[in-house]
């Protein structure tokens, strides 16, 4: 009887998952919420982050377009750096809106390398789900200042 139970609690234990939490290649990276392995549903315990490569030398970022389906929490804070770490410079912060909607915006990085990170205050997850996009070629010039929207 003890082996049963044993048998049927196992596995059951939930965890939160990144959507992404390694490097990608190609113009378009994926963004979406952490998850629960178990339920799918929407959670947070951690930052995630990844690394995204254009994959050309010469194609750098420049939009970003995310849907936030249910806000949570309103300190969430989806960050892209200007290369391959969160010690990069940063070149834009997308924030939740007050209630659910698309929030679309361009910036440029000064590299084919970014990286983008997933942050929150509190662990009841926002789901939200979107695209970063490369294109065009890289700048001579760094962008001044990060753009926050």
């Amino acid at each position: 009887m003890i082996l049963l139970l044993l048998i049927l609690t196992t596995g059951v234990e939930s965890y939160c998952e990144c959507y992404q939490n390694y490097p990608t290649t190609g113009k378009t990276a994926t963004v979406s919420n952490a998850f629960d392995a178990n339920t799918f549903d929407s959670c947070y315990t951690l930052p995630c982050g990844f690394a995204a490569n254009s994959g050309a030398d010469t194609v750098g970022w420049n939009s970003v377009s995310i849907s936030w389906v249910n806000i949570q929490d309103p300190t969430g804070n989806l960050t892209i750096y200007d290369g391959v770490d969160d010690t990069a410079p940063l070149i834009a912060t997308v924030k939740p809106p007050r209630s659910p909607s698309s929030v679309a915006a361009t910036f440029q990085s000064s590299t084919e390398v970014i990286y983008i990170k997933y942050t929150q205050t509190i662990t009841s997850g926002n789901t939200y789900y979107g695209t970063v996009q490369a294109s065009g070629s890289l700048p001579t010039t760094k962008t001044a200042s990060p753009l926050i929207v």
